[in-house]
């Protein structure tokens, strides 16, 4: 028997895979430091290989080449057009300089780098970069098209609510945009079928890959750091007036001002800022606002039901022209309501859309005046419990409930309204068999749902505040002929617009409001609780209804000069108690003031925030995101805004949003 000698093989060890990773980087780094010599060595020996081919080698040889030039080149060209077609969606790169067009494309570039980088393949990081462009120019036109703003970085957190109203909007294909859709599709197709294609990488190659596109993450990161600086926004021309986001978008390109407006996802502590001297600035006009007191409380009608309806984009169009109705009345209740009544104008901060941020100026006194243009506090500030208005009527012992007839996750309100001391809300869910107008639930059973609220509470001896937001009204608004539960009653008659058929139908809907609150009011009458109850529009529609009546009137769509700009963002108000109040009309003021009225006229007495804001409204009766209105009745922006109390609002705002452990609750309720 033949005895075996061969010593048995020893198992490897494998080492450890921070060693393993190390060597592999050392590996590929030494492989790209030997790239010119292997060019070179390989274009040395390539004129003897020549000889040594055939036809179809020669044939091979060309293809091979075509498509080397075909890659490099959409690797240049792709981005370049797939970035100047997205502009061209909505805007035009003409009204791009040369400058800010270069800036805007590096960025393009930037990230045709970063996947090119991941996965090594010029066909994906052309057909990455090319699909981004795409969806971004598409998403931009349908934003535009449905609210009249382009697209923020905080958007990102309201997609869900946007998707569930977009069905409701008509996106208009026009020759231009299927056009450019089709050259996108075919560049996709392009990218993935006629680029060449990369060798399958080893596993091996795959730190020096990563370590590329780390760098690629890093020279973006550079890109946003760039961005948001204001020395080079100087530099650049950069166009920075953000209560006009569209010419922000238009002047500076998508890239540019997108990745400018990042930094304001947090929100940066006022000049000054010290909580501990804060209460000490605010205290002399609190002390003012005090010593004038407030209208008697009416002890046999103290602590009324409080009922407040945010009306969707219910608003007077006629602010910007006369409509011909033909003697057809709009809003002939709410205009014959005189007797304990109060009407006036309110002005907005938002217009065609964000309804929460109305919601948020209304409720807590804040402005969006002090925080970045287009955020939304409701996902992106609110962490807590808010001291407000709803709170402060729980404290006293009202019994709050919110309602709100559509999806509770919409802007965060299921988880908003706990925080803001809404003890029950009701949202689309809990509505048994409701009245649709369109597909929207009708203000009629949000009224319904409100009666039967305070009905159930009426032996409990305790007064009931109810704050709802409707829907009825919401855009878009050019299929309401469609629907066999709306009829369109109102006609234009000097109103010349492939949009007058939907201005027809908005102001149908304004029109079914108003009889639906008439319903309301003459429902109350009968009560013998005392009742306040106030309705006002979250915002004015979007200017696919207003822009048919300035056009009539030989305007554009583009605020001339001020006037203009604060007429787009004003809606009206009235409030109406079934008890005697005094009466006022033409009262003007923006939502942040707003419940300070409906605190004096229901007996509520003011909060020491109530109060610094009373004060702050002799100076600026209005303050809104977009410009402000003087004590003489100017229109100025936000920026002209002058004085120790409006640096002093600003920092109250901050505390009370931001750093609210250093101020104690009961200043804000």
């Amino acid at each position: 028997m033949k005895l075996n000698n061969t010593p048995e093989k020893q198992k490897k060890t494998k080492e450890p895979i921070g060693k393993r990773i190390k060597a592999k980087i050392k590996s590929d780094l030494l492989a790209v430091r030997n790239i010119p010599r292997d060019v070179k060595t390989y274009f040395s020996r390539l004129p003897g290989r020549m000889k040594t081919w055939d036809f179809g080698d020669w044939l091979l040889a060309v293809v091979k080449c075509v498509r080397i030039l075909l890659t490099l080149a959409a690797l240049v060209g792709f981005p370049y057009v797939a970035y100047t077609m997205q502009e061209s969606f909505y805007y035009s790169v003409e009204d791009l300089s040369d400058g800010m067009f270069a800036y805007n494309l590096l960025f393009v570039y930037l990230v045709e780098l970063f996947i090119l980088a991941l996965t090594w393949s010029p066909r994906w990081a052309v057909f990455g970069t090319t699909l981004m462009c795409g969806v971004l120019g598409v998403t931009q036109y349908a934003v535009m098209l449905f609210r009249f703003t382009p697209i923020m970085p905080w958007d990102v957190l309201s997609l869900g609510t946007a998707l569930s109203v977009a069905g409701n909007y008509e996106f208009v294909w026009n020759y231009k945009i299927k056009v450019w859709v089709a050259v996108y599709i075919a560049m996709l197709i392009i990218s993935v079928i006629l680029l060449a294609k990369p060798k399958k990488p080893r596993i091996g190659k795959w730190p020096i890959r990563i370590l590329c596109a780390v760098l690629c993450l890093f020279m973006m990161g550079g890109y946003v750091d760039n961005s948001a600086d204001e020395k080079f926004q100087s530099k650049m021309g950069y166009y920075p007036y953000l209560f006009t986001p569209t010419v922000v978008y238009r002047r500076n390109g998508f890239y540019f001002s997108f990745t400018s407006l990042l930094k304001y996802l947090n929100v940066e502590e006022p000049r000054g800022y010290d909580p501990d001297r804060l209460m000490e600035e605010a205290h002399t006009l609190i002390e003012t606002e005090r010593e004038k007191g407030q209208a008697s409380i009416d002890e046999e009608n103290k602590m009324p039901n409080i009922i407040v309806v945010m009306n969707e984009s219910f608003s007077d169009i006629e602010v910007h022209g006369d409509i011909d109705t033909d003697d057809v009345e709009i809003m002939p209740f709410i205009n014959s309501l005189t007797e304990n009544t109060v009407k006036g104008w309110a002005y907005t901060s938002v217009k065609g859309g964000n309804t929460p941020n109305s919601e948020f100026e209304f409720l807590t006194g804040d402005s969006m005046a002090f925080l970045p243009a287009g955020s939304i506090p409701y996902q992106q500030y609110l962490k807590g419990e808010t001291p407000n208005f709803m709170s402060q009527l729980a404290n006293l012992g009202y019994k709050t409930y919110g309602v709100h007839p559509y999806n509770a996750s919409g802007w965060q309100r299921d988880t908003v309204y706990p925080m803001f001391g809404i003890s029950e809300s009701f949202f689309s869910r809990d509505f048994l068999y409701p009245k649709r107008v369109r597909d929207y639930i009708s203000d009629e059973s949000v009224y319904e749902m409100i009666k039967e609220l305070t009905g159930k509470n009426k032996g409990t001896g305790k007064p009931v505040a109810v704050f709802a937001v409707t829907m009825q009204n919401h855009g878009g608004y050019s299929n309401g002929h469609t629907f066999d539960n709306f009829t369109q009653d109102v006609e234009l008659y000097n109103i010349r617009s492939t949009y007058a058929g939907q201005v027809a139908t908005y102001l149908s809907l304004i029109k079914l409001s108003d009889s639906a609150f008439e319903g309301l009011v003459k429902s109350y009458e009968k009560e013998s609780t005392p009742t306040v109850i106030l309705m006002f529009g979250d915002h004015q529609p979007n200017g696919t209804i207003t822009n048919p009546v300035l056009h009539a009137h030989g305007k554009t769509g583009v605020p001339a000069n001020m006037e203009e700009l604060a007429a787009q963002y004003v809606v009206p108000f009235v409030m109406w108690a079934n008890y005697d109040i005094e009466e006022q009309t033409e009262v003007v003021t923006s939502l942040n003031y707003l419940n300070i009225f409906l605190s004096e006229t229901a007996g509520i007495e003011l909060s020491q925030y109530q109060l610094f804001r009373r004060g702050l409204a002799e100076e600026y009766p209005v303050i809104t995101a977009n410009f402000a209105i003087d004590a003489d009745g100017n229109i100025i922006t936000v920026e002209d805004m002058k004085g120790d109390n409006v640096e002093t609002y600003k920092k109250l705002q901050y505390a009370h949003i931001f750093d609210r452990t250093r101020i104690l609750d009961n200043f804000y309720e």
